[in-house]
């Protein structure tokens, strides 16, 4: 896919996600997700034998796991995407999400990453008709472990 211009990328490039002290540099919030999960992708390979231990002391494929692993990896950093904590930073490109002065950044991004999560992202994992929804009850403390790893 090739863009043209600016406005033609996806939104969610425009929050940084780590940056440098004095401003030089920034490294995009979505691929810096991206790049833990790859991390873990290694570390936590299926045949690795802590990846094969903890699948077995849970019941699951160490496959299944893995997967699963990488998702919340990838979800890690979710509350870096709020406005409060994109303004902590007015120093970076203006090709940014911009800081809006009456959004104070009060609660950390890890809290926020869960409070987004449960109010927003998870409403819209749920089946409608409540069947099939017996694993989210399972996901949302691993959910809170993930969001809150700081």
């Amino acid at each position: 896919m090739a863009f043209d211009k600016r406005d033609d990328f996806p939104s969610y490039y425009s929050y940084w996600g780590k940056a440098e002290k004095d401003g030089s540099a920034y490294h995009l919030l979505p691929y810096h997700c991206l790049d833990v999960a790859a991390v873990g992708k290694v570390l936590f390979a299926p045949q690795q034998p802590v990846c094969r231990d903890v699948a077995e002391s849970l019941g699951v494929s160490p496959e299944c796991l893995h997967d699963f692993f990488m998702f919340c990896l990838a979800l890690h950093d979710l509350g870096k995407f709020s406005s409060a904590f994109q303004g902590l930073r007015k120093d970076l490109s203006g090709d940014l999400v911009r800081a809006n002065p009456r959004i104070t950044y009060c609660e950390r991004h890890d809290s926020l990453g869960f409070w987004l999560w449960r109010d927003v992202l998870s409403k819209n994992c749920r089946s409608p008709d409540s069947k099939g929804n017996e694993w989210f009850d399972k996901v949302e403390p691993w959910m809170k472990i993930v969001t809150g790893h700081h």
